[in-house]
C-alpha cells in the first residue's frame, strides 16, 4: 500500500502529475502517429469538422502550455513552505524523491522504447523492399 500511496499522491494530489501525463500524451500522439489520418477519421464520423490547425495545437501549442505549467507547478512545489524535497526540519522526503526519479525513469524508458521500435520498424520496411 505504501507504493500505491506514493504513486497515487504523485498523480492525483499535485497538479503536475496530471499535467505531465497530458504533455506526454500530446507529444506521443502528435509526433509518433499520423494526425492527418486521425483528423480525417474524426471529420468523417463527426458533425464538427476540424482543420489542420488541430494538428498544430496537438503538436506544438498544447505541449508548450502544458510544459510551462508542469515546470511552474513543480518549481512551486519544490520551493513551497513545508517542503516538497526537504521538510522544514531539513530532512529529505524520500517518497517524493523516489517519485520524481521513477517519473523520470518511466519517461526515459518510453522514449528509448519508442525510438527502438521506430528503428526496428524502419529496418523491417527496408527488408521488405
Amino acid at each position: 500500500m505504501s507504493w500505491l500511496d506514493t504513486f497515487d499522491s504523485f498523480v492525483n494530489e499535485g497538479t503536475w502529475g496530471i499535467l505531465f501525463v497530458g504533455l506526454i500524451e500530446c507529444l506521443v500522439l502528435g509526433w509518433a502517429f499520423d494526425l492527418g489520418k486521425l483528423r480525417a477519421h474524426a471529420n468523417k464520423n463527426s458533425d464538427w469538422q476540424i482543420g489542420v490547425w488541430w494538428e498544430w495545437l496537438i503538436k506544438a501549442v498544447i505541449p508548450t502550455i502544458l510544459a510551462a505549467l508542469v515546470i511552474w507547478s513543480l518549481v512551486g512545489d519544490i520551493n513551497s513552505e513545508g517542503g516538497f524535497i526537504v521538510t522544514p526540519e531539513g530532512e529529505l522526503v524520500g517518497r517524493n524523491i523516489l517519485g520524481l526519479c521513477l517519473t523520470f525513469m518511466v519517461f526515459m524508458t518510453a522514449v528509448i522504447l519508442g525510438l527502438w521500435r521506430a528503428d526496428k520498424i524502419s529496418r523491417l520496411r527496408e527488408f521488405d523492399n
